[in-house]
């Protein structure tokens, strides 16, 4: 991973990014008590979906954005590359939503890229540190034998594991699985 990814994400752990409301549009505030994935990337920051730029939004211009809804698996694509999945963690009751994208224009997505919980009273999300990133990149600069890469995540439609892999040769991959509370290599 490069030097410059490895910092951005660090810091932005470190910070554990964290939206706020007031950044909501007015459209947005009438979703109250999201329960599936559909509700949670409707209630997505801007940030969340454009890394590339600020951009005027309506509702029905966000609902255009998902080219592929699956409820029942807690899935959605949208625009060219974009992904948000739902995980559930049962034991404390909260919802996780993995967010994995590419950006056109050269930004490399570190702060928007992630897993990410929703306050419902404060109406805020927060980022949640349920991945592995340093054990991951660890193997990953093995199995590689370089520490230059990009990773990448191909979260799931179905199932609860993701595949991590090395942007430029994805064949160089691993499996992380969802246990429940977070991801476990």
């Amino acid at each position: 991973m490069k030097r410059n990814d490895v910092i951005t994400l660090m810091l932005s752990l470190f910070f554990c990014i964290s939206y706020d409301a007031k950044a909501q549009e007015k459209w947005q505030k009438e979703i109250v008590n999201p329960d599936d994935v559909e509700s949670y990337f409707m209630l997505l920051n801007k940030e969340h979906i454009f890394c590339d730029g600020e951009i005027v939004e309506t509702y029905k211009s966000r609902e255009e954005l998902i080219t592929k809804c699956d409820l029942k698996n807690g899935y959605i694509e949208y625009l060219a590359s974009g992904k948000c999945v739902l995980f559930k963690n049962r034991k404390k009751g909260i919802d996780i939503i993995a967010i994995e994208q590419l950006c056109t224009q050269g930004s490399n997505c570190s702060p928007v890229n992630g897993f990410f919980t929703y306050d419902k009273s404060n109406r805020t999300w927060r980022r949640q540190d349920v991945f592995p990133y340093d054990k991951v990149n660890e193997v990953l600069e093995e199995l590689l034998g370089d520490n230059d890469f990009c990773l990448r995540l191909k979260l799931p439609q179905f199932g609860t594991k993701i595949i991590a892999f090395v942007e430029h040769d994805p064949r160089i991959s691993i499996e992380v699985k969802w246990n429940g509370e977070q991801f476990i290599l």
